[in-house]
């Protein structure tokens, strides 16, 4: 089958799946792997968000560096790691006798070109749109939003106005 490299930047990974499931629904595939990695400990990745001053300065109290949404946040905290998940479609898995985990049902993506620092809401909204529409689902059929959550005030009110945005209150 293909072999794919999705770069996306910390949303690689969530690109990979959403990138398999459309593969699987278009019928190009059965079943694929599907998952991201990260590796940002290079002296070129920890100089530019220091420079950025979005890391969490934090470094005495681990437990309570990185707090997306909360009113005390200062930052993200780096890290590496990595993940692959199998996405089959069901008459696959069903015909193997496979127990179903879960089902993707839509996916959206969207880039945002506005600021490396200082997001816009539009992008992360029209990514969550596209992917109700895909998935033919309504915003009160959701029950679980999955936020970037890097614990910057900036990326904090991006993503608090874009879930608001497409869910409400």
């Amino acid at each position: 089958g293909p072999l794919v490299n999705v770069d996306g930047a910390c949303a690689s990974g969530t690109h990979s799946v959403g990138q398999v499931f459309q593969m699987i629904r278009a019928g190009s595939v059965q079943v694929a792997l599907a998952g991201g990695a990260d590796s940002t400990f290079t002296r070129g990745v920890m100089s530019a968000c220091s420079a950025l001053g979005v890391l969490s300065e934090r470094n005495d109290d681990p437990a309570r560096a990185c707090r997306p949404f909360s009113a005390d946040r200062d930052g993200i905290v780096l890290g590496e790691g990595a993940g692959v998940i199998v996405l089959e479609s069901e008459e696959s898995a069903r015909r193997r006798g496979q127990e179903i985990l879960g089902e993707v049902l839509g996916y959206g993506a969207s880039a945002d070109c506005h600021s490396l620092t200082q997001p816009s809401p539009d992008g992360p909204a029209r990514a969550m749109t596209t992917a109700l529409r895909d998935a033919a689902l309504r915003a009160e059929q959701v029950g679980y939003v999955n936020a970037h959550g890097t614990g910057t005030p900036w990326n904090d009110k991006t993503e608090t106005a874009a879930i608001k945005s497409v869910f409400g209150e």
